[in-house]
């Protein structure tokens, strides 16, 4: 009698101890996946900050801004001539505190001593952006010959230029003594960098 009760003593300690082991690594292993789960979802997400930081610089970039009318001033530069064609230059100043763009063609009108003058202009030269920096200078030249033509004996005579330069708008009156031949015929360059006006005024 006492060999089976210890017999079946020992048979219950040991099924005991299979239950509790099952129970224990049951709950290490589910512990183990939770852990591996989250780390995915934690590399997944870290490359996004990335991604946002490498586009930001194209989106931030941009072209410099057009010069503003009431921060350029206009006045009368250095002239050149030569077989009769005389350039009358002009000088664009920046008095803004930033960097800005002209781009185009200014828009004259010759302001003549008395009565009206009809003048006809024509355009010579490439249209490039010209930026100024802060104090910054640019230019363009007015060409007209001094040689009247079709029988005329005297030329008009102008003593100011209306200035209006490309887009900004705002209009300077530039003195400017000069008698130009023809309708008069009168040539004009775009606005240009300080070195290209240079190159031409000498």
């Amino acid at each position: 009698m006492r060999a089976s009760r210890v017999m079946g003593g020992v048979l219950w300690l040991a099924v005991a101890l299979m239950l509790g082991g099952c129970s224990l690594f049951g709950h290490s292993s589910a512990a183990r996946t939770t852990t591996t789960a989250a780390s995915p979802t934690s590399s997944t997400t870290t490359p996004a900050p990335a991604t946002s930081s490498s586009t930001s610089p194209s989106s931030t970039s941009s072209t410099v801004p057009g010069c503003k009318g009431s921060l350029l001033s206009v006045a009368r530069g250095r002239s050149s001539g030569a077989a009769s064609t005389i350039g009358l230059g002009f000088v664009v100043t920046n008095g803004g505190a930033r960097t800005c763009t002209l781009e185009g063609y200014p828009t004259i009108v010759l302001v003549p001593a008395s009565g009206n003058v009809h003048p006809v202009f024509t355009e010579t030269g490439s249209v490039a952006p010209v930026h100024l920096a802060a104090g910054g200078k640019a230019g363009f030249l007015l060409e007209y010959s001094d040689l009247p033509v079709d029988g005329q004996t005297t030329c008009p005579s102008v003593v100011a230029v209306d200035v209006t330069l490309p887009r900004p708008g705002g209009t300077s009156k530039v003195a400017a003594t000069f008698s130009p031949c023809g309708a008069p015929d009168v040539r004009l360059t775009p606005v240009l960098s300080e070195a290209q006006y240079n190159a031409l005024v000498g």
